[in-house]
């Protein structure tokens, strides 16, 4: 009798939940920095726009 034949099925269906688990956080995490990051540079950008905008107003 092998009994890591009988407990493998259910090992790797955790593993491929644990793995699953683990990427769909990560993938999270990086939608969330990737907006966040996103939200930044357009404030940015508007900073820089109402620069050049005064820049241009007064010159």
């Amino acid at each position: 009798m092998n009994i890591t034949e009988d407990v493998h099925p259910e090992v790797a269906v955790v593993r491929i939940g644990i793995i699953q688990w683990i990427f769909g956080g990560a993938q999270m995490v990086l939608i969330k920095s990737l907006f966040s990051i996103g939200l930044e540079n357009i404030k940015s950008l508007k900073n820089f726009g109402n620069k050049l905008l005064t820049r241009s107003t007064t010159a």
